[in-house]
């Protein structure tokens, strides 16, 4: 009976202290668990606000880095070519109208275009090599403002945002007549007439009023093709002091969105997909040979419209997919963890 009752009581005090251990052992998990979702939620939270968010590619030109300078040189936070000596560096504010202003303390702005000396519409155009920004496997963006002093947008007046062009010689874009392969957005009224362009055929006719129209061409082309456009008209009041942030995204399959927002410098717009353009160039054209820029049409009168135009945080950036941002967070987090944790 002794022997019995010396068996159960051993039975008893190991139960208990299993139970006890267990418990003991529970705790320690429940701590680790709690732990655990201390670094693994703000990552999860940081992973789903970027993958909501939309991307923003790196300011590649504000202009701050320099001084005034008229004429512009081409010396910006970037290198720039083309008809560099049409602009001027210059303060970030207009001094008449109620335009909107720049960013920082610089701009640039067409201060010494050429309609006014020769008497004729004339394209003023500057780009800058954006061949190290592109990753043609990740979608692509290109974001700038434009802003102007008080001038209408109409067939006389319009701002092209060079996207992609694989020549950087200012007279070839502006009349490419089967030299280059490029894109581009312009801010304007396309003429229904080809040959009233400006240069003459430099573009398709399109009847189009005033838009954000993305334009393309090819190396067996002689002029700028319509892939699709914004329509402006009851959108906006069609006037450059309103300030337009533009902004532009290529997918890797091929498909073209553009947008726009008007106002202040830094509003974020929102994009309309254009789909694919099947006559599209080959994006290997611009491996290794890639240049973006903005470009300036002013009319042949001297009533100050040469300068009624400037432009300020241009970019060009490849952004990673929302769920590549989502792995690599939440990979970082759970190796961060399982170190941690591990030891």
């Amino acid at each position: 009976m002794n022997g019995n009752l010396g068996a159960l009581t051993n039975l008893t005090g190991r139960i208990i202290s299993l139970t006890f251990l267990s418990r003991s052992r529970t705790r320690r998990l429940l701590a680790r668990a709690a732990r655990f979702s201390l670094v693994l939620l703000p990552a999860m939270f940081t992973a789903l606000t970027l993958c909501a968010s939309p991307a923003h590619g790196v300011i590649l030109e504000s202009w701050e880095s320099q001084a005034a300078t008229d004429p512009f040189t081409g010396s910006g936070d970037l290198t720039w070519t083309g008809d560099v000596e049409a602009w001027a560096i210059t303060t970030e504010s207009w001094p008449t109208s109620p335009a909107q202003d720049f960013a920082g303390e610089r701009s640039l702005r067409s201060a010494n275009h050429r309609s006014v000396e020769d008497g004729t519409s004339v394209v003023e155009t500057v780009v800058t090599d954006i061949a190290a920004e592109l990753d043609f496997s990740m979608p692509i963006e290109w974001n700038v403002f434009f802003s102007g002093n008080s001038v209408d947008i109409n067939t006389s007046r319009r701002a092209d945002f060079i996207l992609l062009s694989d020549s950087s010689d200012p007279t070839i874009i502006e009349e490419p007549d089967d030299m280059m392969n490029g894109f581009k957005l312009s801010l304007g009224d396309p003429l229904f007439d080809a040959t009233g362009n400006v240069p003459p055929s430099s573009h398709e006719g399109a009847a189009l009023d005033d838009s954000l129209t993305l334009w393309r061409v090819d190396d067996t082309d002689d002029r700028w093709r319509v892939v699709g456009s914004i329509p402006l008209l009851g959108i906006a009041d069609d006037d450059l002091n309103e300030g337009w942030n533009l902004r532009a995204r290529l997918e890797p399959d091929g498909e073209w969105l553009i947008g726009f927002a008007t106002g202040a410098i830094g509003q974020m717009p929102t994009l309309t997909s254009l789909g694919m353009d099947p006559g599209a160039p080959d994006f290997t054209n611009f491996a290794g040979s890639a240049f973006g820029g903005v470009g300036w049409l002013a009319p042949n009168n001297t009533a100050g419209d040469h300068d009624d135009f400037g432009f300020d945080n241009f970019s060009v950036a490849s952004v990673p997919e929302p769920a590549t941002w989502l792995l690599a967070i939440l990979g970082a987090a759970l190796l961060g963890i399982g170190r941690r944790f591990g030891r």
